[in-house]
């Protein structure tokens, strides 16, 4: 009667959702059968309290876990359940550190390939000043390398794009004609489709040289704000693109300009100034631009280098 009724249940809930002819096809040709596994399932559980005692009907010295009807059936469909961490828990800062907006209050550990200088060759690797900003990022344990450099590759869209299309994530960095250095995280890179890339991660920064306070050296992030939508434009015919104001360097024409205005995509600096140029200017001159990007292995997959298809941030 009990395995009836389970079968029952079972069966009413799969034709619900349209899984039982499948389910029939691939495992169990006609309802008989799976009535029959039901019943395996139910003598198997009064069994299983038995298998842990000898012959003598004393305890051995293992004890199988008896296991719930209920739980073999799902396990059977389902799989076995996931040890922990489970459901939501699972999508932490640490498994998943793309998912938080940047951190400000903990810094990355330089890696032994980090450059203890600037460096402007080709394929020169990140200089050690950069990667405390990329802690909780993917970029955080793995090496970087100087992609694309503006006054070598030149400085128009087509070449910018050329060097950094599906390359992945990427850490720009603006010099300007004044000294001074800023720039931004783009978490998921270019591609150049003309698409609007989201994340919660991506940030500006600056350092506090120049400012008139102590620390030159120590960074200042600028996280993104108002969701993740329209952290990167990823056009074409533009260059470097965070949010639609806050950093941009379009290259068109040759242009070397480059403009900020913080508030609507970018945290503003502190005391609200929304612009991270020195003196508060929306607008400045580059002497140069580069971008570094990861080191992946030969075959492996690089995170976000394609197309979003349907993705409206």
């Amino acid at each position: 009667m009990t395995s009836t009724l389970i079968f029952f249940l079972l069966a009413l809930t799969i034709c619900s959702t349209n899984s039982f002819i499948t389910l029939r096809s691939i495992k169990y040709r006609n309802t008989s059968q799976l009535k029959s596994f039901l019943d395996d399932i139910l003598r198997g559980n009064k069994n299983e309290g038995n298998e842990g005692q000898n012959g003598d009907g004393q305890n051995g010295d293992e004890q199988l876990v008896e296991k719930d009807p209920i739980e073999k059936l799902f396990n059977f469909f389902f799989g076995d359940v996931q040890e922990s961490p489970q459901g939501l828990a699972r999508f932490d800062s640490t498994r998943f550190p793309e998912q938080y907006p940047a951190t400000l209050d903990t810094w990355a550990t330089p890696l032994p390939t980090d450059s203890p200088t600037e460096s402007s060759q080709i394929l020169s690797y990140l200089p050690r000043r950069y990667r405390p900003m990329l802690k909780k990022t993917n970029m955080e344990y793995r090496d970087m390398v100087l992609t694309y450099r503006a006054t070598v590759d030149g400085w128009d869209p087509t070449s910018f794009h050329s060097k950094l299309d599906r390359q992945g994530a990427c850490l720009v960095v603006c010099e300007t004609t004044s000294g001074q250095v800023c720039g931004g995280y783009n978490p998921k890179g270019w591609c150049g489709y003309g698409e609007y890339r989201g994340s919660v991660a991506a940030f500006l920064f600056t350092f506090k040289e120049g400012f008139g306070v102590a620390g030159d050296d120590e960074p200042v992030k600028l996280r993104k704000v108002g969701g993740a939508g329209l952290a990167q434009l990823d056009f074409p015919e533009t260059a470097v693109a965070f949010g639609s104001d806050s950093l941009v360097v379009s290259m068109q024409g040759g242009s070397r300009t480059a403009s900020c205005k913080l508030g609507s995509y970018y945290e503003r600096m502190e005391g609200g100034v929304n612009s991270m140029f020195w003196g508060g200017k929306g607008r400045t001159e580059l002497r140069e631009l580069k971008v570094y990007t990861g080191v992946y292995e030969e075959g492996e997959y690089v995170p976000f280098s394609d197309a979003e298809p349907f993705a409206l941030n």
